[in-house]
């Protein structure tokens, strides 16, 4: 028993390695190198109840930051994560520990204060709080999470970096436009950052973080993805900006959906997204077999490197529809 699980999961990193040389034949090698070493410790300083005192407080307990390439961003150069937890100022909710390529949705969403907005698939807040404080915590945010536990991990996150200015809803975000009416195009910027397979969580020395992976994409994942990118569209205004994102390599769970909701829908198009980085290549607009919309290549893929993880970014805008 002990051989075979060894052998299936050599067989699952051999076809990791394999999807990846066929997504990115040019840096694959690079990629998969990547995958295989540690990240370091990142954050960023949560501005909405923090400053430069953050930065003072780290260096007078021994840990040295670097400042990281996104706004209010930090790479950990000598220190490690429990330390950091253990200060004043991760306890005050100043700090907020995440990955780089997380903080990128928010980023491209173009909120302003005073912006009704939603995020539809929330916890554990990362995204949400991020907004709020780009904003000044100025904007509305409608945070969504159907899983209980995970609920209250969003609202303790929301408290604890100082957002004031929201509203959190326990349901699942599929039927969100169907249970509350008054949300029928009514948010000027929705963030949904969809539940995927998570292959930018992916560490090839960790056999754990790929037991469960499985080649094909599951059905129910992808059904769930479409029924929250199909709310989202049903609860954005004309004019508003949808920003879809995944940490996943995936085809089906990227370019697929976007190219679906596109197929669907007729007034919702990509905006070009400029992120400032190195590490990116436009989406797909044909791979093998499959072709999508050409406007695809508007979409971002983020590459893996000794910063980001594996992420996937589209931005559209819902058409007004000419009668």
């Amino acid at each position: 028993m002990k051989n075979s699980q060894k052998i299936s999961l050599l067989e699952k990193r051999t076809l990791i390695e394999e999807k990846i040389r066929s997504l990115y034949p040019d840096t694959y090698r690079k990629i998969i190198h990547s995958i295989s070493q540690a990240k370091p410790t990142t954050f960023r300083i949560n501005t909405l109840n923090g400053g430069a005192e953050v930065l003072e407080e780290l260096t007078e307990h021994g840990i040295q930051v670097q400042k990281g390439p996104l706004p209010n961003s930090y790479v950990v150069k000598k220190g490690s994560q429990k330390e950091i937890e253990a200060t004043s100022g991760y306890q005050n909710g100043k700090i907020y520990l995440q990955e780089f390529s997380s903080m990128l949705p928010p980023l491209i969403l173009d909120v302003e204060k005073n912006h009704i907005v939603l995020d539809l698939a929330a916890a554990p807040g990362g995204k949400s709080t991020e907004i709020q404080a780009i904003t000044g915590d100025e904007s509305k945010i409608v945070c969504v999470e159907k899983n209980p536990i995970r609920f209250e991990r969003l609202k303790y996150n929301l408290e604890l970096q100082g957002v004031k200015n929201y509203e959190i809803l326990l349901e699942n975000g599929i039927g969100l436009y169907k249970n509350h009416p008054e949300y029928s195009e009514y948010f000027e910027r929705i963030l949904l950052d969809a539940p995927c397979s998570n292959e930018g969580g992916i560490h090839l020395s960790e056999p754990k973080s790929y037991a469960s992976w499985d080649l094909k994409p599951s059905k129910e994942l992808m059904r769930t993805q479409k029924g929250l990118i199909m709310s989202a569209y049903h609860t954005l205004r004309p004019g508003g900006i949808l920003v879809y994102s995944t940490c996943t390599f995936c085809i089906e769970e990227n370019e697929g959906i976007v190219d679906w909701l596109l197929k669907q829908t007729q007034n919702m198009e990509l905006l070009p997204i400029s992120l400032g980085i190195p590490n990116t290549i436009p989406g797909f607009t044909k791979f093998t077999e499959d072709i999508f919309h050409p406007s695809l290549v508007r979409t971002k893929r983020i590459i893996p490197d000794a910063l980001f993880t594996a992420f996937f970014l589209a931005k559209f805008r819902k058409v007004m529809i000419q009668i």
